[in-house]
């Protein structure tokens, strides 16, 4: 670390302060994003719903499944 004091000088705490800050979002927001990936894939699978794609040409009878 005395090497980025002395590269850095007086800007060092600020420097230092910003990489314990990233260090601690950064998986925050990893684990938010899995945590929400998850939480959408088991409220598809508890739903079970039939999608437009495979309920008719085109489409067309999608509304009446979903009523």
């Amino acid at each position: 670390m005395a090497f980025f004091e002395q590269l850095l000088g007086p800007a060092w705490p600020a420097v230092w302060t910003l990489v314990k800050i990233v260090a601690i979002v950064l998986p925050l927001m990893g684990v938010v994003a899995y945590l929400t990936l998850a939480e959408r894939k088991i409220i598809g699978f508890m739903q079970v719903r039939i999608g437009p794609n495979r309920v008719g040409p085109l489409a067309f009878c999608s509304p009446s499944p979903t009523r």
